[in-house]
């Protein structure tokens, strides 16, 4: 299991195709950023780490439709929530 693995892409392999994944939490932010460069990069990190609290740069659920190249956004509102 690796987290740092962008550099090991064989890119003669990948073709065209794009890899999408998860599993690496990262902010809302670094996923529009990598998705304005998918055509380039050929990598998209869809993980908002909904499961981490509001107060750090994730805790959000992501989705990306990709004919558009649209994120979808939606914070954790179970973390949120005053019991």
């Amino acid at each position: 299991y690796e987290r740092d693995w962008y550099q090991s892409i064989d890119y003669a392999k990948l073709q065209k195709r794009k890899i999408i994944h998860g599993h690496t939490p990262q902010s809302a932010i670094r996923s529009m950023q990598q998705l304005s460069r998918l055509d380039k990069d050929q990598v998209l990190c869809i993980d908002g780490g909904c499961v981490n609290t509001p107060d750090k740069p994730t805790g959000n659920l992501l989705g990306v439709e990709l004919t558009q190249r649209k994120l979808f956004i939606q914070p954790n509102i179970d973390l949120n929530r005053k019991s």
